[in-house]
């Protein structure tokens, strides 16, 4: 039984699944990878439920007790969930004791140390990367903020990370990916949006690889027509997020996608197909 199924439950649920373990994932919110747009959670659970891994989404956990050699979980609906190991997935903390940060006057909230946007604490020459200093707690993310520290302390004028465009990527198969807004985050900010989708079982890579399981999803500003976000879902879907970054980071406009030529057979050409979709100018769907 895996408690939570956010992206390191979905990875770990995946693993002991495919070791051929019994997997029940248990998640108080109402979907998989909560974080992530709504269609692509719908569509992991689907591809979980046929690969055996029992999902049980909405399901707070009242207490949970030993029963034999295993544990139950007793939900809050009502149901019990019974099996032989329980691993938690509820998320990470900073490691931020025993640092000397109290010696040192380093300025610490919500158990992360406390940074501008140049990573810069509040005490002159010191600075803080990575986990310590809160989400998004990548390793990616880290080492982005790694060189932005350096040319800063070295006095150079750097861009700060904006956390909305660091790739997301679960390592679960399907894997996922995704950068910017959903779709859902889109529209709470009082956007007005357009949804392009092209699915991987209209790319000739795809089928050729045998995999066709899956999406690309862009979210595009119906106003500006700049790209927005990018939600994928699939094969090896997690190397084709720094062309859709770049362009959101550039402020490229879905439209100007019919102009930019892909190679054939590739995965890419999904995320262009994907980009006209939400424009009414895909071809091949």
């Amino acid at each position: 039984m895996i408690v939570r199924g956010g992206a390191i439950g979905a990875e770990f649920a995946y693993v002991y699944s495919s070791y051929g373990v019994e997997v029940t994932v248990v998640e108080a919110l109402d979907r998989l990878l909560p974080q992530e747009d709504q269609d692509i959670s719908k569509e992991l659970t689907r591809q979980f439920d046929r690969q055996g891994i029992k999902v049980r989404t909405g399901s707070l956990i009242q207490r949970s007790e030993r029963a034999g050699d295993g544990w139950k979980l007793h939900l809050e609906n009502g149901e019990d969930v019974a099996g032989e190991m329980v691993l938690t997935a509820t998320g990470g903390a900073a490691n931020v004791e025993q640092l000397g940060l109290e010696e040192l006057g380093i300025a610490v909230a919500g158990g992360f140390i406390k940074v501008d946007d140049h990573l810069r604490t509040n005490v002159a020459g010191v600075f803080a990367i990575g986990d310590v200093n809160g989400p998004p707690l990548l390793a990616h993310a880290a080492s982005a903020e790694g060189v932005i520290a350096v040319e800063t302390a070295a006095g150079r004028d750097v861009q700060p990370l904006d956390p909305i465009q660091v790739p997301r990527c679960t390592y679960c198969q399907p894997q996922v990916a995704s950068a910017g807004l959903t779709e859902e985050q889109a529209k709470q900010q009082g956007r007005q949006v357009r949804v392009g989708k092209f699915p991987f079982s209209a790319s000739g890579k795809a089928i050729a690889m045998g995999d066709t399981v899956g999406f690309i999803k862009t979210v595009v500003d119906a106003d500006s027509g700049h790209l927005l976000g990018t939600h994928a879902i699939g094969a090896e879907v997690t190397e084709l997020l720094p062309e859709m970054v770049m362009a959101a980071w550039a402020g490229v406009k879905a439209e100007q996608f019919e102009a930019l030529v892909h190679a054939h057979p590739t995965l890419s050409e999904s995320l262009k197909e994907a980009a006209l979709a939400a424009e009414g100018l895909a071809i091949h769907i």
